[in-house]
């Protein structure tokens, strides 16, 4: 479903409300939580932070990858055919708190193909209504000390690029492994990207030596700002995952990060600060184009 404010791609950017008032600030709140294989006890974690966020007059609520649920394949298979039911739930939040929910991935099935499924970021705006879809384009392989891990095992990686325009600017959409792959976020930022939202669930071997760099990296060679909540302690199929959410400047700066707790933190973040990221090294309108097209 595409967003009321949808431009065509390589238009300017132009952050204007129905009401036709400009916004270049929002007040964003970033949960950090570990995610079990009890979709009912995880679901009541995540309205907590819902309200929590609704009492910080937050104008928008994100949280980690697979939030709603982790657990051993056998379990999977059972929230599976729950994937619709769990849509219209954040859905139903949303318009009750009259806040935007990023409420992290979620498995949607894949019809005709019972045993496959996407990785899916929704987008639901402060109505209730689900403004985009983002399918995870890369998915993760790695032989780590604690495991190996494969999501093509069970995923299919999606085919398109996410953006989409707010009152407040225009959101890009990632999830945790894409964030390796700086040729996404600088399609993205040429769709007029100004800031990215990557819900994760890092492993902690790569995540002590990777997430902070990789997080940085993107913001500052793309000029936008980096919000990144993430999965944190031991989850539901036994992985241990990083923590440390984040959000970062254009320029490279953390705003703010959490540690290895479950909590929620709210920040306030003005998009003039791209603006002002510019003035000082404007590196975007220094890329060559000519020698290194981007879609």
């Amino acid at each position: 479903m595409k967003s009321p404010f949808e431009k065509p791609h390589g238009q300017p950017c132009v952050a204007i409300d129905p009401t036709g008032h400009y916004h270049s600030a929002m007040r964003l709140s970033l949960v950090q939580m570990t995610a079990t294989n009890d979709l009912d006890t995880n679901l009541q974690t995540m309205r907590n932070f819902v309200e929590q966020a609704h009492q910080e007059k937050a104008d928008i609520v994100v949280f980690p990858e697979m939030a709603y649920f982790i657990g051993h394949s056998e379990d999977c298979s059972a929230v599976l055919p729950k994937y619709d039911a769990t849509l219209k739930t954040f859905s139903k939040w949303a318009k009750e708190f009259s806040m935007e929910i990023i409420p992290g991935s979620l498995r949607e099935p894949i019809p005709k193909l019972p045993c496959r499924q996407f990785n899916t970021l929704p987008y639901i705006d402060a109505t209730g209504n689900i403004l985009a879809f983002y399918r995870k384009l890369f998915l993760f392989r790695a032989e780590l000390p604690d495991r190996v891990y494969d999501e093509t095992l069970f995923y299919d990686a999606g085919k398109e690029l996410v953006t989409l325009q707010r009152p407040w600017g225009r959101a890009g959409l990632a999830i945790c492994f894409d964030i390796r792959f700086p040729e996404l976020f600088r399609a993205l930022r040429k769709r007029g990207m100004q800031v990215l939202f990557v819900p994760a669930a890092f492993a902690v071997p790569t995540g002590k030596v990777h997430w902070h760099t990789l997080l940085k990296a993107r913001a500052i060679e793309n000029q936008c700002f980096v919000v990144a909540p993430a999965l944190t302690g031991r989850c539901g199929d036994e992985r241990l995952t990083y923590g440390h959410s984040l959000i970062v400047s254009p320029w490279g700066e953390v705003l703010t990060e959490m540690g290895e707790e479950v909590g929620l933190v709210t920040h306030d973040i003005s998009l003039d600060d791209i603006g002002k990221c510019q003035k000082r090294l404007d590196a975007w309108a220094c890329r060559r184009d000519d020698l290194f097209p981007t879609p």
